[in-house]
């Protein structure tokens, strides 16, 4: 399977290479469905691509109202659907959290819930990208739009195909993902119960510990000639050619790659262009927030995670972080530690050796933390806040 280098120190490889309209996959419970969507980004109308994963059989019958496999109060139980919006991060395509999605829907089966997630490429990326290059004019706060457009867009969906039946959204959002959670729009934001980030830090430079050990220098070294080649590599292509120079992430607008130039000399990172205030969460006062970090995560410090932590404060309803250390790999002999890094949480080999995935879906889907170290940031100014565990 090919192997792609990215953020500069990870290979990821593509676990699911499907193309195409419609796929159909075998679960334990059902047969899982993967249709392709088209919406439209919020403000613009961008059309977006995107998936929605779900078991149409299971559906109909736990959603029917006369259903005899359930007594009454299992049936009112299960008639509210959970949906999952996933948001990628930056220089990712969807397709690599499409196990993720899969496993999902699966989980939720097993438990008599029903899961119906969305997955979908911002603009410029993926199966979005107009054309063979990035050369749309974006930023992330186009991005942001499209998230938008996404959580309309399974509000939509859940009209037409399921009126009248309860239901919650969860998104899960991957470093650029987790910061567009900021910017969820007022209208649709109380529906969005639950909010699963991963690797969600401060990006600023000013943060970044060079000298704790090796790999985090050589990182900071790479991390810089790779953000100041931006102005004349696309000034030359058109676009910033992330993977075709530099063999990194996938190619990036111009726009999103000179945004995140330029958020890296702020200490407060994330602001907005027109004002130049800096982006806090303002809708997500409904919201209950899990940001996992990874021990191995040479992005992430305990510096930054906190400067982006404590942005939520006082803005949502709860906030927890937690750092994961490298598991030690189930069902392997001599005991080995599961590198995780900075996007490895969606690999399969995160799925097949540890039970990370089945700790993230309990939070996703039921709002229960199976983690027994999650550290709680209260958003109540008269309890004391809880720091996160030394990186």
């Amino acid at each position: 399977m090919e192997q792609k280098q990215f953020y500069l120190d990870e290979k990821v490889s593509s676990e699911d290479d499907t193309v195409g309209g419609e796929s159909k996959s075998s679960s334990s419970n059902g047969e899982i469905t993967k249709s392709k969507v088209v919406f439209p980004s919020r403000e613009d109308s961008y059309p977006i691509i995107g998936y929605i994963w779900s078991d149409e059989k299971y559906m109909k019958k736990t959603m029917s109202s006369s259903s005899s496999e359930f007594g009454n109060s299992q049936k009112e139980e299960n008639k509210k659907i959970v949906y999952v919006v996933i948001s990628v991060a930056t220089g990712m395509h969807q397709d690599y959290h499409f196990l993720f999605a899969e496993y999902l829907v699966a989980y939720g089966m097993e438990r008599n819930q029903p899961v119906i997630v969305l997955t979908y490429d911002y603009r410029g990326m993926g199966e979005s990208r107009d054309g063979e290059k990035p050369t749309v004019n974006c930023t992330f706060f186009d991005w942001a739009k499209d998230y938008g457009g996404a959580l309309d867009f399974v509000n939509f969906y859940h009209s037409d195909n399921y009126k009248g039946i309860p239901m919650e959204v969860s998104v899960v959002g991957n470093s650029i993902g987790a910061y567009l959670m900021m910017l969820t729009p007022k209208d649709v934001s109380p529906i969005v119960q639950r909010g699963f980030m991963l690797s969600a830090f401060n990006g600023y430079n000013g943060y970044i510990n060079l000298f704790r050990n090796k790999d985090r220098f050589q990182h900071y070294l790479r991390t810089r000639m790779f953000f100041e080649s931006v102005p004349l590599l696309t000034l030359l292509y058109g676009y910033f050619p992330s993977r075709t120079f530099w063999n990194a992430m996938e190619d990036l607008p111009t726009g999103v790659a000179k945004q995140w130039r330029h958020f890296g000399t702020l200490p407060e990172y994330m602001t907005d262009p027109k004002t130049n205030q800096v982006v806090l969460p303002s809708t997500v006062n409904h919201t209950t927030f899990l940001n996992w970090v990874f021990e191995d995560d040479v992005f992430t410090n305990q510096v930054s995670t906190e400067k982006f932590n404590c942005k939520f404060l006082y803005r949502c309803k709860e906030f927890y972080t937690e750092v994961i250390p490298r598991p030690l790999m189930k069902n392997k002999s001599p005991p080995k530690y599961l590198p995780i890094g900075h996007v490895g949480f969606f690999s399969k080999h995160t799925k097949n050796f540890s039970d990370l995935w089945s700790d993230a879906s309990e939070f996703i889907i039921f709002g229960n933390f199976k983690r027994s170290t999650t550290k709680r940031y209260y958003p109540s100014p008269e309890i004391p806040m809880t720091r996160p565990s030394k990186l």
